[in-house]
């Protein structure tokens, strides 16, 4: 069996948690091809509505290196904790040795106006030889 490894990161936004949410949990779709405009070209529902069992596909543009699109599905949505992760399922970090791949973020208020986002990657890679 493959030791999952992780990564985690944190980043402070002045955004309120309640309109941070609302992007992330209902409108991914929309903002991620704001936020990485160079980069994701468009994000397609396959299938659900947006929920927990979800599934979209991340296409990007032609100039992003060795990836042109990763399907995933929602694997974590938690609305009382404001924790939503996705897993790759196809395409992606999966074409470059991967064997699995998950993004999780939960968002935590900090402030009047402000949010703490924990960032947590967990992946493992194909054995080599």
């Amino acid at each position: 069996m493959q030791k999952m490894k992780e990564d985690t990161a944190q980043v402070k936004v002045a955004v309120p948690i309640k309109d941070l949410w609302k992007a992330m949990s209902s409108d991914i779709r929309h903002i991620t091809t704001k936020i990485l405009p160079d980069i994701v070209e468009e994000v397609e529902l396959l299938e659900g509505d947006g929920g927990f069992g979800s599934i979209l596909v991340f296409k990007f543009f032609p100039h992003v290196p060795k990836v042109s699109f990763q399907r995933e599905r929602i694997v974590e949505f938690d609305e009382s904790l404001h924790q939503i992760a996705l897993e790759i399922l196809e395409g992606g970090h999966l074409d470059h040795g991967f064997s699995s791949y998950t993004t999780g973020f939960k968002l935590t208020a900090v402030g009047e106006g402000e949010t703490l986002i924990d960032v947590k990657n967990t992946w493992s890679t194909h054995r080599i030889g």
